[in-house]
């Protein structure tokens, strides 16, 4: 797919300009289900829920030269008692080429490197290290179990991606942070 409508190569250089690159900017595209405080009640924290996503803001992401971006935040999903799992969405991953924006494809992926700890609201760590190929622009990459409980989980990470396309490590994006996801007790 061409994203030249989405994302100009002016939208670039402005963002170069302003200093803006690696693990840049925070979208202010909303956590996914946060209830208001006056709603959340019902459990304590580190309880069990069941059948929910609550993710972290999206972050995007330039490659060092401002030719590869993608955008990333990480969730908590618990389907039920049983499974619950910490991952991270990896959206609209794109590399410029030729005046156009285009998406990662079998013949052009990304290569995507995520390494971290997850600290449970229970008090429970765990470690992670995942290398995925990613060969379409959106891929859901789960990282580590979760104790399923309710409250904050906060993720350290360090992140790195080779590609689209641009494969030299100067050309990767890098960064590293701690991205926290409240599970709300409802």
């Amino acid at each position: 797919m061409n994203w030249e409508a989405k994302r100009s190569d002016s939208n670039r250089r402005w963002l170069r300009v302003a200093g803006v690159s690696g693990l840049a900017v925070l979208c202010m595209a909303g956590s996914a289900t946060a209830a208001p405080a006056s709603m959340v009640a019902t459990a304590q924290e580190g309880q069990q829920v069941s059948n929910r996503k609550d993710c972290s803001q999206w972050v995007n992401r330039w490659g060092a030269d401002g030719y590869t971006f993608a955008k990333s935040r990480f969730c908590v999903y618990t389907a039920s008692d049983s499974f619950s799992q910490v991952l991270m969405e990896n959206n609209e991953s794109t590399y410029f080429w030729g005046a156009n924006w285009w998406d990662a494809t079998p013949a052009y992926p990304a290569t995507v490197t995520i390494r971290g700890t997850v600290r449970h609201p229970s008090g429970t760590k765990n470690t992670f290290l995942e290398k995925v190929r990613q060969n379409k622009p959106n891929k859901e990459i789960g990282l580590t179990p979760s104790d399923g409980g309710c409250g904050e989980y906060k993720i350290d990470f360090e992140y790195q991606q080779i590609g689209p396309y641009w494969t030299k490590d100067s050309e990767a994006i890098n960064g590293s942070a701690t991205a926290p996801v409240n599970v709300p007790c409802t």
